[in-house]
């Protein structure tokens, strides 16, 4: 049988999505006749007004060119989305359409940067609120619409408490004052961002994720958060970060009965622009360069658990990556068969690396994560955010990886950031190898081997959210065996600027 193509309504579906819905309600008893109750769809330009002009979605589901299920989204309130139309047709009913369309809408209500959605169904729907009750929904109400009793439904999106709830535990405990607002912000790939406003000022939340499966993970993020300090008194542009005035720490723990603990780090709010995911200008890379070099003469001691750290955390081998794709297949996951493909290749990669792992570097403490989706320009002035994977690296493989990050490999860039970092640090660098692209290569293989487990619930229950870690997976597999065969190619441009 053909799978259910799912896209966003277009105007030429409107008789077929009319015809549809009827069909729905007439097959669930619930049909009234033409009346106000259907004036979201009534016409095109009213399901368009309800649906796409606001902060909502309407999609459809296609078998065969026909469309046999749709859905739709519109707002609830600031933070909740509501759930529409859901429909599928009775001849294709019980071959999981219906959740198919409910998985998609709520892909898209994350996108669109709601923490809930909100439902409701009447009370005779059995199917239906037993697909809703096994997709994670719970029951918050009761109502009545005419002579139907509806069963009222939400389903949270991402993990920890409600906004308002949040905004007043962080301000409590890094004593912010009272709280003025909180919003999201989009864009993370793995831990969510907020931007609060208190009485003293405005603040970038961050919620991490927990990670009990990585050792002594508290105590690394308090190393960042020291390398961080001495980052910011040596004048590096970046936000100020806020210490939890209990601990000193960066981090706090935010607890409350029955909830698990929920760690969180705030910096002073930065009132910039992201830079664009594309590659950057000779002024940003000249920048960047600049700012890794006066890291990395800040003269941070590196630990030996730190050095020891840099050739202890083997890739991943054919065998783990085979695994990986057996299990996907098993789950359902959408990755899985390209991952299955592309085993040798990422075999192949993974023995590279090691092998350049073993050329040795001048170890420092770097920030290890610096490209375009933590850079923030204000008033022309490049700031580095997100520290968090801060920590032990070599000089070689830091400055490599992050020019071809921020430049793509064009020349003229790469050697901007290579002038900026020496009109801080004049002293002559290492001889440029294969190794200068060790993480370039290593750190999105773990990065997506890390998603793969994610989708797998190998770290716990799995995300609420699986959108991200599947698009990394997908990414990963397309880019990562190209970017070997891009390595000569990349050495060639890091020597030009070097010599």
């Amino acid at each position: 049988m053909a799978s259910l193509q799912i896209r966003r309504y277009e105007p030429r579906d409107f008789q077929r999505v009319l015809e549809l819905h009827v069909l729905g309600l007439r097959q669930t008893g619930t049909d009234l006749g033409p009346g106000s109750w259907d004036a979201d769809v009534a016409s095109h330009e009213a399901l368009a007004a309800n649906y796409l002009d606001v902060r909502g979605d309407f999609v459809v589901g296609e078998l065969e060119g026909v469309i046999v299920a749709m859905g739709a989204l519109r707002p609830f309130d600031d933070t909740r989305v509501e759930m529409k139309r859901v429909r599928v047709h009775p001849d294709h009913q019980r071959l999981g359409f219906g959740d198919a369309i409910v998985e998609r809408l709520e892909q898209a209500a994350r996108e669109l940067g709601y923490d809930a959605v909100h439902l409701d169904t009447t009370t005779q729907q059995e199917p239906a609120i037993a697909m809703y009750l096994k997709r994670g929904y719970h029951e918050v109400g009761r109502a009545a619409l005419r002579r139907f009793d509806l069963v009222l439904m939400e389903k949270p999106l991402v993990p920890g408490p409600p906004p308002a709830i949040l905004a007043q535990r962080v301000a409590t405990a890094f004593a912010l004052g009272g709280v003025h607002g909180i919003e999201p912000v989009v864009g993370g790939l793995l831990n969510r961002m907020w931007k609060l406003d208190t009485d003293t000022g405005s603040f970038a939340v961050k919620q991490l994720v927990d990670r009990p499966w990585v050792a002594d993970w508290s105590a690394r993020q308090a190393r960042c958060f020291d390398f961080e300090l001495a980052a910011h008194a040596a004048g590096i542009p970046m936000p100020p970060p806020v210490a939890n005035p209990a601990t000193g720490d960066a981090m706090a723990w935010l607890a409350a009965i029955g909830e698990p603990p929920l760690p969180v780090v705030v910096h002073e709010w930065l009132r910039g622009e992201p830079l664009p995911l594309a590659a950057v200008s000779a002024n940003v890379a000249h920048q960047v360069g600049a700012a890794l070099a006066r890291i990395h003469g800040l003269g941070i001691e590196v630990m030996s658990a730190e050095r020891a750290a840099l050739t202890s955390a083997p890739m991943p081998t054919r065998d783990e990556w085979s695994e990986l794709a057996r299990r996907g297949e098993a789950s359902g996951e959408s990755w899985a068969a390209d991952l299955a493909d592309a085993v040798d290749a990422l075999a192949a990669i993974g023995i590279r690396v090691e092998e350049l792992s073993e050329v040795p570097g001048r170890v420092v403490i770097g920030h290890r994560d610096a490209n375009q989706k933590n850079l923030v320009m204000v008033d022309g002035t490049v700031h580095l955010v997100d520290w968090e994977n801060a920590g032990a690296t070599t000089v070689e493989w830091e400055l490599g990886s992050t020019a071809i990050d921020l430049t793509g490999g064009s020349p003229s860039a790469v050697r901007a950031f290579f002038d900026g970092y020496r009109s801080v640090d004049p002293e002559p660098l290492p001889p440029v190898g294969d190794h200068w692209l060790v993480p370039w290569l290593s750190s999105y293989m773990h990065f997506a081997a890390f998603n793969a487990r994610r989708c797998l619930g190998d770290y716990g229950d799995k995300p609420t959210n699986l959108d991200i870690p599947r698009r990394v997976m997908q990414d990963a597999l397309a880019d990562l065996p190209y970017r070997l065969h891009r390595v000569p190619e990349l050495v060639g441009a890091l020597r030009a600027a070097v010599s």
